[in-house]
């Protein structure tokens, strides 16, 4: 994972990912490459596969939750649980609050069928919506009141994806 990280265009030379941090990534993508499988279905291990940083793997879960830790510490406003949620009244925000809402179904899913991969597809899944969200729902250039309630809905999909991860026994990451 550090060699990955060393080779790609996008790394600043103050942020060189530290061992702990490569090797809490390596895992990552370890048991996401694993764990996205059903656990009857058999298949062929591939460290190539495992390790991989493109598409759906444990890599891309942990940019995604250290891109919203980011995204709190620099966006401009302060989080505070009294907001005007009626200023969510965009598609990708919809999206994430609907994904949010699901987490408690597909733990009990996820149990009751004793298959992880139920509960890490949903995961990736959310990454997908978040991406795609950030890319639209602007934080530090909006409004305040709208800022504000942003900057709570990413908080919370922060706080969900955190708590999948753990769940699923991966360290979510503050920065990579």
């Amino acid at each position: 994972m550090k060699k990955n990280q060393l080779n790609t265009n996008t790394t600043r030379e103050n942020e060189l990912y530290s061992s702990h941090a490569a090797d809490i990534v390596a895992v990552s993508a370890v048991f996401v490459g694993d764990m996205k499988q059903r656990r009857q279905k058999d298949y062929v291990f591939s460290w190539k596969k495992a390790l991989q940083n493109q598409g759906d793997t444990g890599v891309k879960m942990q940019y995604v939750h250290c891109r919203l830790v980011s995204l709190e510490e620099n966006c401009g406003v302060q989080y505070t649980s009294s907001v005007d949620f009626s200023c969510l009244s965009e598609a990708e925000a919809h999206n994430i609050i609907r994904e949010i809402a699901r987490f408690d179904e597909i733990l009990m899913d996820s149990y009751k069928e004793m298959e992880p991969c139920i509960l890490v597809n949903y995961l990736l899944k959310l990454c997908g919506i978040i991406n795609r969200a950030l890319k639209t729902l602007k934080v530090k250039s909006s409004p305040k009141e709208v800022a504000e309630a942003r900057l709570a809905l990413f908080t919370a999909a922060r706080h969900t994806l955190a708590a999948g991860m753990n769940i699923l026994g991966l360290r979510p990451l503050k920065k990579m």
